[in-house]
């Protein structure tokens, strides 16, 4: 089998080693050391050895980046592959995986991650409809502007809050990390019984088990550290699905595909618009699509690397 793109070669073997490191499963074994090692240190080796488990990550992100070439490899996939592989043998995760990617998440992973901000955005929609006072807030320190007493607006063609840029690895990884274990794997159960609606569902519980806490505070870090923060304490999974599956979260597959197609077509007329405006000269290549500000790994969100919000430079997923 060839190799895929040099590029998604180095960043797969770059992960590879990331990927669940604490698990014993993908733990490298320690070996003996070496007799003419050169070294009194006894975790030394010139021997790198690794786990059969290591062996199929790395044989499934290949076929993967091979068999989806638009998608390539993206960080987070390792994850997804990973708790894939603890439960299914190489071949069912493969599809496992093109599954997630390519229909329940359909753009979520691919470079210009256009999924990503799609469902984002679609997730700002509902919290606006299920929980305008969270909506109201998070919204308002992004800078959003809105008449006195007014809920900020939020149109088809609105920039993203700058909160979202904490709640990417949710979408990504659906919810590896965010979560605890044994809670993400109930959250799986449904995701893959009902689709990718259980996301927004469940994103919605996160945010109604957050409402306190973000209601309480006034800086925008301190309402980025909530959504990191509240979600790992989410160990019971059944007062989180029950709040998933209340009727205020019970969104329809239907509606997420109709959010979907209109979210869609208005990224790709704005990017229509800004490529037709550079190839005149009258647009610079670094500006955001949605704000005119500079262009993040997701249109619409903005870094903001001066005061609190330098730490957002940092990736989520590390």
């Amino acid at each position: 089998m060839k190799s895929p793109s040099n590029d998604d070669k180095e960043h797969i073997e770059r992960d590879l080693h990331r990927t669940f490191p604490d698990n014993l499963h993908f733990k490298p074994e320690m070996p003996e050391q070496t007799e003419n090692s050169g070294s009194s240190n006894p975790n030394y080796s010139n021997v790198t050895t690794e786990t059969q488990m290591i062996q199929s990550l790395r044989r499934v992100l290949y076929a993967f980046a091979l068999h989806n070439s638009k998608i390539g490899y993206t960080q987070s996939l390792n994850f997804i592959t990973g708790m894939l592989l603890l439960f299914l043998p190489e071949e069912k995760a493969f599809w496992m995986l093109h599954i997630i990617a390519s229909d329940y998440l359909p753009g979520t992973h691919e470079i210009s991650l256009e999924g990503a901000n799609i469902d984002l955005w679609i997730l700002m929609v509902l919290l606006r409809d299920s929980m305008p006072g969270i909506y109201s807030k998070i919204a308002a320190m992004g800078g959003t502007p809105s008449g006195r007493g007014k809920m900020p607006p939020l149109t088809v063609n609105s920039r993203l809050p700058d909160i979202t840029l904490g709640l990417t690895n949710w979408l990504m990884s659906v919810f590896i990390g965010t979560l605890p274990l044994e809670t993400t794997l109930r959250v799986w159960d449904a995701f893959f019984y009902e689709g990718s609606k259980t996301f927004f569902r469940v994103s919605l519980a996160i945010f109604k088990a957050c409402e306190r806490d973000i209601l309480s505070v006034t800086d925008p870090m301190e309402a980025f550290q909530v959504v990191q923060t509240v979600p790992k304490k989410l160990l019971d999974a059944n007062t989180l699905m029950d709040e998933c599956f209340i009727r205020r979260h019970r969104v329809g597959q239907g509606r997420i595909e109709e959010l979907r197609a209109q979210r869609r077509t208005a990224v790709r007329q704005e990017k229509l618009r800004r490529s037709v405006a550079f190839a005149k000269g009258h647009l610079h290549p670094s500006t955001d699509d949605f704000t005119g500000r500079a262009r993040t790994p997701i249109p619409g969100i903005e870094h903001r690397v001066v005061g609190s919000w330098r730490h957002l430079k940092q990736h989520t997923f590390r």
